[in-house]
């Protein structure tokens, strides 16, 4: 199209991204039909193309009210709570355990109070305590239970639960008196049973580190412990125990190679397909497998819609830089769901991801590959260290050197052998697959000796509660910090630090 010709697509997923955001940030939800201007706003812009940028600014806002107003509307009746209440669904997530209780997500398909039918929510949270019988993902059931409609603390820097249950659709939470299987009424992908077969597999291996490995092979963080998440937050390594876009462009990278190989191994027969093009098409495969086991979270959509477009760039014979597969990337997540912008991960991810092109473009002249390395980590430590402020009240100033070492121990090790676990369990090779998870337990527990050292240290650790604009202003100055600009045009960049530290 040419109306995302050029630079022209920068600009446009800024301003739907603008206008996603405003919207989070009114006190009040406006009615659809504000929004009533925009087919004669796109008429006028085939004539005017300055009014692109309010086009998708307009856009952003209608389509995140749109998104909004259908999760609204889901709310539990305020009559219906804590009442005894009949459910039918089915179990939508997987399953978290521990001794006593089992926690999950249930996609309801009807609610009933006494004779009376309700239109119900869509997505519930329950908790079941001491259970009787085992719940795994896509079950049916007939569930006796208890409801309330979200609430949570608004404490300053503590964690919004009631903004994390709207951002994931779930508007009731409660807990389960008795339930009763509904035969014949599984849904169950490929991907969910491999997920839960994985999550039982390792839940009962008995390794130490079963809850990062869970983490790692299937994005299913219920399995690590508090001790574990205060050693990942105090060395800045947090990112790398989850499926991360990092993981999924790895991933993505070997399937690809291993493409080219095949195809080259396999000489004329491939003369129909370039050996590039098969592996483009291996990697968009391996990506999109990997994303699938993660669950599909906002990092994982970007990194696999990132991999579709400069994979699909080279089955259709063109380049795309890295900048616009992140702008594509940023319209496809925002379209798919505005509300991500409520999530952390969604910011988090981008900025690493601009961070890493800033940092790719202002070594290109440092030969050393391990320099190189090392200088990209300290900017992307330090652009992302204001929104880590921002979400979490504090950063680890031990990052750099923990992410230097975890970075590729992880990636290049730990991530292999504990995908490559998963999919040997998913053929049904459980022996294979506990050697494969041993081996990156093994190499886990000594990365995880040095995590321990750096994070003892009480100064590891600055705390500080910086506002949304101060933490805008430094990140947008530290990213000017490198860029081509003689030092004097880079030096206001470095003011705009000053508010978040003297903050």
């Amino acid at each position: 199209m040419r109306v995302l010709a050029g630079c022209r697509i920068y600009i446009y997923a800024a301003c739907f991204l603008t206008g996603a955001v405003f919207i989070q940030e009114v006190a009040e939800i406006p009615p659809l039909w504000y929004f009533s201007s925009i087919p004669p706003l796109i008429a006028l812009g085939f004539r005017f193309r300055w009014l692109w940028p309010l086009i998708f600014l307009t856009l952003g806002c209608a389509w995140a009210v749109f998104k909004a107003s259908l999760l609204l509307t889901q709310a539990l009746p305020h009559e219906l709570e804590r009442k005894e209440l009949l459910v039918d669904g089915v179990v939508s997530s997987l399953v978290q355990r521990n001794e006593r209780y089992m926690k999950f997500t249930v996609d309801v398909e009807s609610l009933r109070h006494r004779s009376h039918t309700y239109s119900p929510p869509r997505t519930i949270r329950l908790h079941w305590y001491h259970p009787d019988k085992d719940v795994q993902i896509g079950q049916g059931w007939h569930f006796r239970v208890r409801l309330k409609r979200p609430h949570g603390f608004q404490n300053p820097g503590g964690f919004d639960y009631e903004q994390w249950l709207f951002r994931h659709g779930i508007r009731a939470t409660g807990y389960v008196l008795n339930a009763k299987r509904r035969p014949g009424s599984e849904r169950v992908s490929w991907s969910s049973a491999l997920r839960e077969k994985v999550q039982h597999h390792l839940y009962h291996s008995g390794l130490s580190h079963q809850g990062l490995l869970r983490a790692l092979a299937i994005g299913d963080r219920g399995g690590v412990s508090n001790e574990q998440w205060e050693v990942l937050q105090r060395t800045g390594t947090i990112h790398l125990m989850a499926i991360s876009g990092l993981h999924i462009g790895l991933v993505s990278g070997f399937c690809f190679v291993i493409g080219l190989f095949i195809a080259r191994l396999l000489g004329e027969v491939m003369l129909w397909l370039s050996a590039p093009k098969f592996g483009a098409i291996l990697g968009m495969v391996g990506g999109g497998v990997y994303a699938l086991l993660a669950g599909f979270t906002v990092p994982t959509q970007r990194a696999a819609v990132m991999v579709v477009a400069v994979m699909g760039a080279l089955l259709v014979d063109r380049n795309i830089d890295l900048s616009r597969s992140l702008a594509i990337a940023l319209l496809i997540v925002l379209v798919i769901d505005p509300l991500s912008v409520l999530d952390p991960g969604f910011w988090l991810s981008f900025t690493a991801v601009v961070s890493i092109v800033v940092a790719l473009r202002f070594t290109s002249h440092v030969h050393s590959k391990v320099k190189r390395m090392v200088f990209v980590q300290l900017i992307l430590t330090v652009t992302l260290a204001p929104l880590v402020l921002l979400f979490f009240g504090q950063v680890s100033i031990s990052s750099p050197l923990a992410n230097l070492v975890a970075i590729p121990v992880v990636a290049f090790i730990v991530v292999p052998l504990t995908l490559g676990g998963s999919l040997i369990l998913g053929l049904g090779e459980s022996e294979l697959a506990r050697t494969a998870y041993r081996l990156a337990e093994w190499v886990l527990d000594m990365l995880w000796n040095i995590l321990t050292l750096l994070a003892e240290p009480d100064w590891v650790v600055w705390f500080n509660s910086p506002t949304v604009g101060v933490v805008a202003l430094a990140v947008v100055g530290l990213l000017w910090q490198f860029s081509s600009k003689p030092w004097y045009w880079r030096f206001p960049g470095l003011l705009c630090t000053v508010p978040l530290i003297l903050k």
